[in-house]
């Protein structure tokens, strides 16, 4: 019984100390709206809505617990009052203690077997998402689109004609996730890496006639935890893979004459519209 006094105690006074960081947090939120406070970037954003959320799924998931120690609490009281009037046995103090460890125990154990269950989910899908995208990019890569692709950089084709290929690239997927260009610039005797986004697009023809070397891209600066892989990959050609911020990021270089030509980027973190791309095809 004092065990389950003490547990019940700290279960109310965990939600009470939830029940103000929600509170703390919401304010913050609120105000933050309000002021438009440059600190509440996207990424702390992110994290503090999740932070918030969390804390509402703990202190529903304890008070339910609260409210359960506070049932088996009267239960037991209950119990006491029948035994020490004759109505019921008393229960020996050593079962009561070892059903309840076997309570915890099984509690804690089945909530460990369904965490590990769904880590171990979570790899395999990631594992099997990688695969089909490796395997994808390669098909890409191995295209006539894609010697085509590497021509037209070659030559230093009209941005245009390049859009028109990377669409093509997209078309080759069965599910149209974000598909760049990372193509090499040659600009004061350095190559600079530039960057052809789904969303790239003009409305001036003449911007989109300019040649690539003169066509306002986008440089492309990979993450800073790619950035040792992308280095590496454009020394030796061999593709790689990121799984990060939630989102899969497949480079695949593809090679001409012995050099990188361009490299294939396929980021599912990125959409574009079918919508938006018929109004782009369409203007032209």
């Amino acid at each position: 019984m004092d065990r389950l006094k003490g547990l019940q105690r700290l279960t109310l006074n965990l939600i009470v100390a939830l029940v103000w960081f929600e509170i703390l947090c919401f304010v913050i939120i609120f105000l933050g709206n309000i002021f438009k406070w440059s600190f509440l970037s996207e990424t702390f954003s992110i994290g503090f809505f999740s932070a918030f959320g969390v804390g509402l799924g703990a202190l529903i998931a304890l008070a339910i617990l609260h409210v359960a120690l506070t049932m088996n609490i009267i239960s037991s009281s209950l119990s006491g009052i029948a035994r020490s009037r004759g109505i019921a046995e008393e229960e020996p103090e050593g079962r009561q203690k070892r059903s309840l460890r076997l309570g915890v125990g099984m509690a804690v154990g089945a909530i460990a077997l369904v965490v590990l269950f769904f880590w171990v989910g979570e790899i395999q899908v990631n594992k099997y998402k990688i695969k089909v995208a490796m395997n994808s990019v390669e098909s890409i890569s191995r295209s006539p689109v894609a010697g085509k692709t590497a021509e037209l950089i070659r030559k230093n084709a009209p941005v245009k004609e390049l859009l028109d290929a990377r669409d093509a690239m997209t078309n080759m997927l069965e599910e149209r996730h974000g598909v760049s260009l990372i193509v090499p610039v040659k600009k004061v005797n350095e190559t600079l890496y530039y960057e052809l986004t789904p969303w790239w697009w003009s409305q001036k023809d003449e911007e989109m006639q300019k040649p690539l070397s003169e066509a306002n891209l986008r440089l492309f600066a990979p993450y800073q935890d790619e950035k040792k892989k992308f280095d590496k990959m454009l020394a030796d050609g061999v593709p790689y893979y990121s799984l990060e911020r939630s989102s899969l990021r497949v480079f695949y270089p593809v090679a001409e004459d012995g050099r990188v030509a361009f490299i294939i980027l396929l980021d599912t973190g990125r959409q574009a519209s079918d919508a938006y791309l018929l109004k782009r095809s369409q203007s032209h």
